[in-house]
């Protein structure tokens, strides 16, 4: 029987191996074929010009005669290779190093002639392996564990205390339950996305060239420049007729062909500034009153998106408070905090006593500068009341003798006085 590929023997990739191909010889030989036959199968399977027909081509007649011969001969040529069987930790590492694709979990593939999902295909492997790396005592599943998708960790529930219990467990998992595992985790990964978004957001808003780039966006070098004014004539700059005549500054306008002395400048309006103090109670109300509709939203991933939001329109709506809110303009509060003016950390925003670490992450410097003026605010506020208002002293004024005496007067001089009778 013809081998089904030939036999070149000079190690190229898609050589079959030197011992399974004389092995295939020997397959097709019967117990009453000659050694002439056999030499001849032998030959009949090297590669046309291959360095093994080559080889056979140089042999002794007496040793092609002899079948014996030409076989320790073949095998002398083409060795077996030598393998160095691996030691007990390198079979163990590559249990460890045996990792589950995420693409594979939930699609049918074919194993040994039989359709299965990728992670039971991954367990069988698995399993094999193990006992390779002789654990009876599922030393390593851990390790073998922390490497597989979050997916599988979250699905693959309790101990295990074999490496069959382990295998079984991760075939035993169900289309659905991969199914809800990878649309809940689909879910999570949008409202990550949306986060990272909103905070790009924020920060190209936070960057100290954003007022520039905003400033010229619009701006365009090839713009045509609009037309000079005419310049003013002398009927324009100096005021002739009855205009003239009549005003009275015409003496100290400069005199025709001279040019006009420049206007100084005008004087600068002063700033309206606020007033420097207010009532604490007043303050408080304000404070209240601006926070009556604010939203203080849970730490969860819809929480958070909702807080960057209310970050993102508090900056748009004040972007010269730079050092954060006030009772004007409350500042939105992180997911999970507390409330202001209870007492709280204004760095982290949870209670715990002074000097100790804090209990999360530190809130950005708006929020911490916005809880102190709060806290202060309704601290004050609580602390030292309005004094309630004083009665007014109102002061008698007496009439006076003169006062007294014009009046009667006047009362007698009231209608004709001494005139006749209407």
């Amino acid at each position: 029987m013809a081998p089904a590929i030939f036999f070149w023997g000079d190690n190229r990739t898609d050589d079959p191996v030197p011992g399974n191909f004389l092995k295939l010889i020997n397959s097709g030989f019967k117990e009453s074929s000659s050694d002439a036959f056999k030499a001849k199968q032998l030959e009949n399977g090297f590669a046309t010009n291959s360095v093994a027909e080559l080889w056979f081509d140089t042999l002794e007649g007496f040793v092609k005669a002899d079948w014996n011969l030409l076989e320790a001969a073949f095998k002398t040529r083409w060795p077996k290779e030598v393998i160095v069987p691996p030691t007990v930790e390198q079979r163990r590492s590559r249990l460890r190093a045996e990792k589950l694709a995420k693409e594979d979990i939930g699609v049918i593939v074919m194993a040994n002639g039989v359709e299965m999902t990728g992670q039971a295909r991954w367990a069988s492997k698995i399993l094999a392996l193990s006992a390779l790396a002789e654990d009876p005592t599922g030393a390593s599943i851990h390790s073998v564990r922390d490497g597989m998708p979050d997916i599988m960790k979250k699905l693959v529930k309790g101990t295990f205390g074999t490496w069959a219990a382990f295998c079984a467990a991760i075939k035993a998992i169900s289309d659905d339950e991969i199914d809800n595992a990878i649309a809940e985790e689909k879910r999570i990964s949008a409202v990550e996305d949306e986060s990272r978004r909103l905070r790009a957001q924020l920060q190209a808003q936070q960057s100290p060239t954003a007022p520039l780039r905003s400033a010229f966006s619009g701006f365009n070098i090839n713009r045509s420049r609009p037309p000079a004014a005419p310049p003013l004539s002398e009927a324009q700059f100096f005021q002739s007729g009855t205009m003239g005549a009549n005003n009275i500054m015409s003496g100290f306008q400069p005199a025709r062909g001279t040019a006009p002395v420049p206007a100084p400048p005008p004087a600068p309006t002063p700033i309206q500034r606020a007033p420097l103090f207010r009532a604490n109670h007043l303050r408080h109300a304000d404070l209240s009153a601006n926070t009556k509709d604010m939203v203080h939203y849970p730490n969860t991933p819809e929480g958070q998106i909702a807080y960057e939001a209310q970050v993102l329109a508090w900056k748009a709506a004040n972007p010269h408070k730079y050092k954060g809110g006030d009772e004007y303009a409350p500042y939105p509060l992180t997911p999970g905090t507390l409330s202001v003016g209870t007492g709280e950390c204004h760095s982290c925003g949870l209670r715990h006593p002074m000097g100790t670490p804090h209990l999360r992450a530190e809130v950005d410097t708006f929020e911490t500068n916005y809880r102190r003026i709060a806290g202060h605010i309704i601290r004050t506020s609580r602390n030292n009341p309005p004094a309630p208002p004083k009665p007014a002293n109102v002061q008698y004024v007496a009439a006076a003798p003169e006062y007294l005496a014009y009046l009667s007067h006047y009362n007698e001089e009231q209608g004709n006085g001494d005139g006749p009778a209407v």
